[in-house]
């Protein structure tokens, strides 16, 4: 909602306090913290942040891998995601 409304800065701190909750409650591999760090990483991709989004979105990516599998759709869109992110991380 933070996002949605342009309070960027809002947004990563909600996030950031969210996955302290999340991994505290259900552990560091569940896959409510790789939806976080989806969300994290995806925010950091847009404020222009491309290594700290790799890190949560690749984080993002092996959770779902283990959880779902490579096949799942939200394993692939991660990947699809991470990929931009490196991606424009090798452009000037």
């Amino acid at each position: 909602m933070l996002h949605d409304l342009g309070d960027l800065d809002a947004a990563h701190a909600a996030f950031a306090r969210a996955l302290g909750i999340l991994e505290a409650a259900l552990g560091p591999d569940h896959p409510h913290v790789g939806n976080i760090c989806w969300s994290l990483g995806a925010l950091l991709h847009e404020q222009g942040d491309l290594a700290g989004a790799s890190v949560q979105l690749a984080r993002a990516h092996a959770i779902f891998q283990t959880a779902f599998g490579s096949e799942h759709p939200s394993t692939r869109a991660v990947a699809r995601r991470l990929a931009d992110a490196r991606g424009d991380n090798g452009r000037d």
